[in-house]
């Protein structure tokens, strides 16, 4: 609007136009620091995002490393668990112990390899 008033054959008065361009000045210097200040915005957000990410990320990975490292006593305790006869651990005085020895075996040693993997970040 102020910019149709500052038109040279517009009759908005000589007197005037002073401060028709004084107004469409400070108009023009608003809108950029509105358009400065979203675009300031954006990045706060973007950078908030990635961080929230980053946090997601090292979340998934310590359950995905803990799921792995459940997975394999799970699995031989359900092998165990079938109730067969013919096992021939089951016979074993300490077939019992050896059972729970080679789950802690494995889980030592999957938790071994993640915290090498992951250089003990946690």
């Amino acid at each position: 609007m102020a910019n149709i008033l500052l038109r040279r054959d517009a009759d908005s008065g000589g007197k005037h136009f002073v401060y028709f361009q004084d107004l469409y000045d400070h108009s023009v210097r608003i809108v950029d620091m509105v358009d400065t200040f979203r675009d300031i915005l954006s990045g706060a957000l973007d950078a908030y995002l990635a961080m929230a990410s980053n946090r997601m990320n090292e979340v998934m990975k310590t359950l995905t490393a803990a799921s792995i490292m459940l997975l394999v006593p799970t699995f031989i305790a359900g092998i165990y668990g079938m109730n067969f006869e013919n096992m021939p651990e089951l016979k074993w005085k300490y077939g019992y112990f050896v059972a729970l020895g080679v789950m802690a075996l494995t889980m030592a040693g999957i938790f071994a390899y993640f915290a090498a993997k992951n250089g003990c970040d946690n």
